[in-house]
């Protein structure tokens, strides 16, 4: 579900555009790596974000959220960029994960409408369908925090500490991670569809 649509973004810069992204890149041009990921995030991303300004398109960086969250920062927050982007609202979580769990190499936070609605209605995924449970295991529902903040964070390490996958966040959204983005992207898909499937489920019953 998601992997067709995250291509779909990129389809019409391929591959001559993102030939040029690498391309600069090995030479460190910074300036038409801002270019590209500008064009990008215009065309695909959200708006919407977390912090306390509006995006702009002088600002692209508001609305990059964690998909540049690696060219930006290291695992200790300090920020590797010299241009005008900052991180997401969301690094203290991101990195928290990293923290928590070594074997993490990847985290994507959503609202999927699905699992975001569990999330709003307090309510825990409890599916029993095998591929779900052996994909996910347990996912709890963590207590409402402040989106951005060390407390929803913390949170999410404990989570982690705890051998969970992923977790819905109280009244905000969804989180998961895995030893690669694809693991991720696989587990962020199968929360959305098991959210789908109980409350379909629940109109049966």
């Amino acid at each position: 579900m998601f992997k067709k649509m995250i291509e779909g973004w990129f389809s019409k810069f391929m591959p001559s555009a993102y030939n040029d992204f690498i391309r600069a890149m090995l030479l460190g041009d910074l300036e038409a790596m801002n270019t590209y990921m500008n064009r990008i995030a215009l065309a695909a991303f959200s708006y919407f974000d977390t912090g306390k300004n509006p995006s702009k398109r002088a600002q692209p960086e508001r609305f990059y959220h964690g998909f540049v969250l690696g060219l930006l920062v290291d695992l200790q927050g300090r920020v590797l960029s010299h241009g005008p982007g900052r991180p997401t609202s969301e690094l203290p979580m991101h990195l928290r994960v990293y923290q928590a769990d070594p074997a993490a190499r990847a985290v994507l936070h959503a609202h999927s409408p699905y699992a975001t609605a569990f999330a709003l209605a307090g309510r825990t995924l409890q599916s029993r369908l095998p591929e779900v449970t052996e994909c996910l295991g347990e996912i709890p529902l963590l207590p409402f925090a402040e989106p951005g903040t060390q407390q929803l964070a913390d949170g999410v390490g404990q989570a982690v500490a705890q051998g969970a996958r992923g977790a819905l966040l109280a009244e905000h959204g969804c989180v998961v991670w895995g030893d690669s983005l694809s693991q991720a992207l696989y587990r962020l898909e199968e929360m959305e569809l098991a959210c789908k499937i109980e409350w379909l489920a629940s109109f049966l019953k």
